[in-house]
């Protein structure tokens, strides 16, 4: 008898405490502190205003540019890398990002909407450095 409550204690104890919400919960609080204000805590953005981040075709075609466009912003001016696809919002330019913030973010958005292989640090590294001018 006793075994079985033990047994049923740390069954209770297992499942109450484990985390089953998101792994990513640096790039939770990254994406709720830098991005979060506008696009939404969950993604949704803000009609044509601001751009919903659950448009799979424009992240699947834009992966690669996806850290260079949370460091550079996406502005209306033609000489910008990057140009506003919806409405005249731009989104400003977050240098202070490091490469981590952006693994981290880009992971969590990853895990909630995209459902794509994940991002690892040394590739988001690579591109941050090209998009900054800084090759290695």
């Amino acid at each position: 008898m006793k075994i079985y409550f033990l047994f049923v204690f740390l069954l209770i104890g297992l499942v109450c405490c484990k985390d089953y919400k998101n792994p990513y919960k640096e790039g939770k609080y990254a994406f709720e502190k830098h991005c979060g204000t506008c696009h939404g805590n969950n993604g949704e953005g803000l009609g044509s205003l601001i751009t919903n981040l659950n448009d799979l075709e424009f992240i699947n075609k834009n992966r690669n540019q996806l850290p260079c466009m949370l460091i550079k912003g996406i502005h209306n001016d033609s000489s910008s890398v990057f140009i506003t696809r919806h409405g005249d919002q731009e989104m400003p330019k977050n240098e202070l990002l490091t490469t981590s913030d952006v693994v981290n973010i880009l992971n969590y958005l990853n895990y909630n909407l995209w459902k794509m292989e994940t991002f690892d640090f040394r590739t988001i590294d690579s591109q941050m450095n090209r998009c900054s001018g800084n090759q290695k």
